[in-house]
C-alpha cells in the first residue's frame, strides 16, 4: 500500500509505504538511490565516463537498460546542492551516452 510521496520539482524522490498500523518504510527513487550510493561511497570519484562505467556496471553490476531509463533532468536538479557534484555530472554524461 503506497502512502505519502515526497517530491522535488514534480519528480518522485521517496515513497513512504505502510507496512502495518505502526510501521512505514521509505523507498528511494532509482535516481536518488544511485546518487546516494555515489555520494556515500568512500573514494568514489568519477573523473571520466570510464570511471562511471567501472563503478556502476562492473562493481555494482547494474543493468545498462535500467540506467538508460533514469531521469537525468531530475539528477541535474540535485547537482548544485550535492556533495560530489562533479561525479554526479559525470554520471549524467555516462547515462546520456548509453
Amino acid at each position: 500500500m503506497v502512502g505519502l510521496v515526497s517530491e522535488n520539482q514534480g519528480a518522485k524522490i521517496v515513497n513512504f509505504d505502510r507496512l502495518s498500523d505502526t510501521q512505514y518504510v521509505m523507498i528511494a527513487s532509482p535516481e536518488k538511490a544511485i546518487c546516494d550510493k555515489i555520494i556515500t561511497t568512500r573514494d568514489v570519484r568519477f573523473r571520466s565516463i570510464k570511471n562511471a562505467y567501472e563503478f556502476l556496471i562492473e562493481n555494482l553490476r547494474l543493468d545498462e537498460s535500467g540506467l538508460r531509463n533514469l531521469n537525468t533532468v531530475q539528477i541535474e536538479n540535485w547537482v548544485l546542492d550535492s556533495p560530489k557534484s562533479e561525479s554526479l555530472r559525470m554520471l549524467i554524461k555516462f547515462i546520456q551516452e548509453l
